[in-house]
């Protein structure tokens, strides 16, 4: 586990200079925009009303851990793999292998959604459909709710 400070460091450090400013912003704020993804959050509780299960599988630090409390859309999840307590992270193959394992889960049921590709790329080994997430919420939802998909 790193500390926040940490962190912030070392993401700063591999960020060109003329994006740190804006990193040092997100970081700082990211409470802010955790909050206002509400195209992600909506979907996650359509998700759960149309009887899907969810789960989170994320590489935050300690110190947004602590503060999951703070949005509701985290009790919408049937489980979350946090990768600081179990000392993995993604793209390692083991956090994949961890999560299914825990959860009982069957990958070829499963779909990642994920913003990078290395982390869907290592999801797609183990025979999970991938889905790389860039505010496509739309299309997203065509995925999921195609009547191929059901």
């Amino acid at each position: 586990a790193i500390s926040l400070k940490c962190y912030e460091e070392k993401v700063l450090s591999e960020l060109p200079s003329h994006l740190k400013n804006y990193a040092k912003t997100v970081l700082n704020n990211w409470e802010y925009f955790v909050s206002h993804t509400t195209g992600t959050v909506n979907l996650i509780y359509e998700l759960k009303r149309k009887g899907y299960k969810v789960y989170a599988l994320s590489n935050m630090t300690r110190h947004f851990i602590k503060n999951e409390y703070k949005f509701p859309v985290f009790t919408e999840f049937d489980g979350i793999v946090y990768s600081a307590p179990i000392k993995m992270i993604k793209p390692s193959p083991q956090i994949y292998e961890y999560i299914l394992d825990k959860y009982s889960l069957i990958p070829e049921e499963c779909l990642f959604v994920d913003d990078m590709k290395t982390n869907l790329e290592a999801a797609s080994r183990f025979g999970i459909q991938t889905f790389q997430y860039k505010n496509n919420t739309d299309e997203l939802k065509k995925l999921i709710f195609s009547p191929s998909n059901r």
